[in-house]
């Protein structure tokens, strides 16, 4: 196996008032876009065990759950759920990024018209 360039994702946040708008998912699009452009193979994170809703996200894209660390954050002791894609150059995680990119930003269009 060669060497494997990997992007590590240490943090993608939203305030509570602006959840469920698309901006995380905005936000992960764009970490992809980012680690396309430096040649990485590998996306990893971590994420709450608890944050289930995190996890369906990165699941959609393609994220698998790859193990756990134990008692990872510091402020309550909350195991961490380790995730990893596959090769994000390989040609079916790119057809399905730009499907998923595609529907995130019709979704986002959408909501903007109704906003304004």
């Amino acid at each position: 196996m060669g060497y494997v360039n990997e992007v590590h994702i240490i943090a993608i946040a939203v305030r509570n008032d602006y959840r469920q708008m698309g901006i995380g998912e905005g936000l992960l699009i764009s970490t992809i876009e980012m680690a396309n452009q430096l040649d990485a193979n590998v996306i990893t994170l971590e994420v709450r065990v608890s944050n289930k809703i995190a996890q369906a996200l990165y699941k959609k894209y393609g994220f698998q759950i790859v193990g756990t660390h134990s008692k990872y954050y510091s402020n309550n002791d909350e195991d961490a759920t380790l995730m990893s894609t596959d090769d994000i150059t390989s040609a079916p995680f790119q057809s399905c990024f730009r499907q998923l990119k595609d529907a995130h930003k019709q979704k986002c269009a959408a909501t903007f018209v109704r906003m304004v």
